[in-house]
């Protein structure tokens, strides 16, 4: 009985060191990105989010797509915008969570592929910054949507393709698959993840 009490407690110790790492390394990872900022890109996701902010009307989203375009054209490289989008996310604060629809919305106008926001954004599914957490479960699960995929996700209700092939990336980088990604797929499908 004492080995078995003995046993537990480590294993009760072991559990609670690896949360406490596990939130240590989320706080970690945010620092991290927002470290990451760049100065022109952020500035102008602002001014796409100030036409979010304003009133609505149809020369409104005339300025948006401009805008949008304008960032665009900073950089070609999408994981940067992505990146940034999460950036913003993570360091704005708005009345009822506005800047997150924009952010949601500017990435679905911006057109980037899958594979390169789930790759951008999986490491941030479980992190300690609520903003950026929701923002990143929420593109996770309209990607998962019916609607997004027009008819049934490979697979069932997640998916998995595309996640398969960012798993496989991994690995043969020799990389670690984030917790909480790992986590959201359990989640959804415990017995397909």
């Amino acid at each position: 009985a004492t080995m078995i009490r003995y046993i537990t407690e480590f294993v009760f110790v072991l559990l609670v060191i690896v949360v406490c790492n596990s939130i240590a390394l989320a706080q970690t990872n945010v620092q991290l990105l927002v470290a990451e900022a760049d100065p022109a890109i952020q500035e102008q996701i602002n001014r796409v989010y100030s036409h979010f902010i304003g009133p609505a009307d149809q020369e409104t989203k005339s300025d948006v797509l401009e805008e949008l375009q304008r960032l665009k054209d900073i950089t070609k490289e999408q994981d940067q915008i992505v990146k940034q989008l999460a950036i913003f996310v993570a360091t704005t604060v708005s009345e009822e969570d506005m800047h997150l629809f924009a952010a949601e919305t500017m990435l679905h106008f911006l057109e980037v592929p899958p594979r390169i926001t789930i790759r951008v954004l999986a490491p941030y599914l479980d992190a300690e910054n609520d903003q950026l957490r929701s923002f990143v479960r929420g593109w996770f699960n309209q990607h998962d949507s019916l609607e997004h995929v027009h008819g049934k996700p490979p697979l069932g209700s997640v998916n998995y393709h595309e996640y398969m092939e960012y798993v496989r990336s991994r690995l043969n980088r020799n990389e670690e698959i984030p917790v909480g990604f790992i986590r959201y797929i359990y989640d959804k499908h415990p017995g397909k993840a």
